[in-house]
């Protein structure tokens, strides 16, 4: 991933050199018939070498997913190539690149094989456990995502493609859970809440970047004050947390315990829910990319860490101190930190908002309320 102009003219020079030299390979890879690519699905590569342990894989499908409707393609095979060789991740300023091996396989698993499935259009994955099974795909594939990605040179997605393409009226919110998740969230919601609308509260509790954890008394005291208008909140606490003993301060609260350990369900409860609340955290991406979940995100930034400022924001096509360019009715990103009025001054907000929606969707006959 060169910087220098020198760096990049070699980039391209030996990027060419290696097309020429694997060419008569991919000829006769896709003559052979030893390897059937079809010709109407994207093979999207997610490169460890490049790309980050996280939920960053969200919107490398939301990326995927408009790059396939961009090629008019019907399907996305999703690619996830480990590597042994580079411990390091995305690069050292990635937090990623603080995690040990173990918890890196574990992200593997948990959050990017199980967030595939996500993307409707996703048709299939494969988990490359080396790089010469991926230069065997990548060479029969007859199409690529990111755009110029090699396996010897890989390429890492942005962002900003999506945002842009967002800001122009693209579908990007794409992301939903399968039928039978929300089927399964549904029936635990109406078997506890007895018609009460559920507002979900996801908790950041991480040892990375520690600073931009939830203020989790604001957010106790936040639940403990719906309830009495009504509301169920429920907590979805971080997975590195959720296994720990158990805090006194969440007693009478519902705790999601599914939700830290299931992509699938974590979804499926956003979908479900009346209103979706938490502070920045790659789980709330899962909302950010589905049209159809409500949402306010807390303390966007914190200062002096390099993953919050306005030149991390602008590189991904974001403005600080913005929502999403595509961010619909009820879909907020709030640029103060998580106390408890800012909190319940938002959460009021919403609430008026979602209100008004409601009686224009039930006067046009589409109750959108949950």
């Amino acid at each position: 991933m060169p910087t220098t102009g020198l760096g990049r003219f070699l980039n391209v020079v030996a990027v060419g050199i290696t097309d020429v030299v694997s060419a008569p390979a991919r000829l006769l890879l896709r003559v052979s018939g030893g390897w059937a690519v079809s010709a109407d699905t994207l093979h999207a590569f997610y490169d460890l070498r490049v790309e980050p342990y996280s939920f960053d894989i969200l919107w490398f499908l939301a990326g995927a997913d408009l790059e396939r409707r961009r090629r008019k393609l019907k399907h996305v095979h999703v690619v996830i190539v480990l590597d042994g060789s580079d411990r390091d991740g995305a690069g050292e300023a990635d937090v990623t690149a603080q995690l040990g091996d173990q918890e890196r396989q574990w992200r593997v698993k948990s959050i990017l094989v199980d967030s595939a499935s996500l993307l409707p259009a996703c048709s299939g994955l494969t988990l490359c456990t080396g790089r010469a099974q991926a230069r065997f795909l990548a060479r029969a594939a007859a199409h690529v995502y990111p755009h110029g990605y090699r396996v010897a040179f890989p390429v890492a997605h942005n962002p900003k493609d999506v945002v842009e393409a967002g800001k122009e009226g693209a579908p990007v919110a794409v992301l939903k859970s399968p039928d039978q998740a929300r089927a399964y969230v549904g029936q635990w919601i109406a078997d506890r809440f007895e018609g009460r609308r559920p507002v979900s509260i996801t908790l950041r509790e991480s040892s990375l970047s520690e600073p931009r954890n939830s203020n989790i008394q604001a957010w106790i005291q936040f639940a403990q004050r719906i309830q009495c208008r009504g509301y169920a909140p429920i907590f979805v606490r971080d997975t590195e947390a959720a296994l720990r003993p158990a805090n006194p301060v969440f007693d009478g609260q519902i705790l999601f315990h599914e939700g830290p350990w299931n992509p699938l369900l974590r979804m499926a409860l956003y979908e479900s829910c009346f209103l979706n609340l938490g502070v920045n955290n790659g789980p709330c991406a899962m909302g950010w990319l589905n049209d159809a979940v409500r949402y306010l995100t807390f303390k966007m930034q914190v200062p002096g860490l390099p993953a919050t400022s306005d030149a991390a924001f602008r590189v991904r096509g974001m403005e600080p101190g913005e929502s999403l360019p595509f961010a619909g009715p009820a879909q907020k990103w709030v640029w103060e930190d998580d106390e408890l009025d800012v909190i319940s001054r938002e959460f009021d907000l919403a609430c008026r908002e979602i209100g008004e929606l409601d009686a224009r969707s039930r006067a046009e006959g589409r109750d959108r309320c949950v």
